[in-house]
């Protein structure tokens, strides 16, 4: 068996690299590719500009590479499980798109999707003034089934 894809957060790349910058970034998924993986995704980093996320993926596949990134609004809340989400949904459009920047801007789509949701409802649930607990912030994924299925595409994602 062998590793096609890996979606390690900025924090997790194991390349020995210190990552500052996006062209750091970009050099350390190089190095994880050239471990093996076909695909590399970084779907989450503090590199955006002010008040923004970005998310980077690559792919090599017969000797051409493809880069993207995507930066998107960082909400003001802490969400548990947004990274298998994230995880499952890319995996499920690389299978059903077979192209990385669709499936890159699908994934990230619907995570904004189902936060924002999660978010509006905890809000709401706490009441004005109040902190969401982490029960009202538990992702709303039942009641995101749409978006799921069938993201209103918000992000697109830039070749690099």
């Amino acid at each position: 068996m062998f590793v096609s894809a890996v979606k390690p957060s900025i924090y997790r790349l194991l390349t020995g690299r210190s990552i500052n910058s996006e062209e750091d970034a970009l050099l350390a998924m190089e190095d994880l590719h050239n471990m093996g993986p076909q695909t590399v995704v970084i779907s989450s980093s503090n590199l955006g500009s002010n008040g923004t996320i970005m998310s980077l993926a690559s792919t090599v596949k017969n000797g051409c590479k493809e880069k993207f990134k995507i930066e998107f609004k960082l909400l003001p809340a802490i969400f548990v499980g947004t990274g298998d989400l994230f995880a499952a949904c890319l995996m499920a459009w690389m299978q059903t798109d077979k192209k990385l920047q669709v499936a890159l801007e699908k994934t990230l789509s619907t995570l904004q999707a189902v936060i924002k949701r999660t978010l509006t409802y905890a809000q709401e649930q706490a009441g004005p003034g109040n902190t969401p607990n982490s029960a009202q912030m538990e992702l709303r994924l039942i009641h995101s089934k749409k978006d799921i299925e069938n993201p209103n595409i918000i992000y697109k994602a830039v070749p690099l």
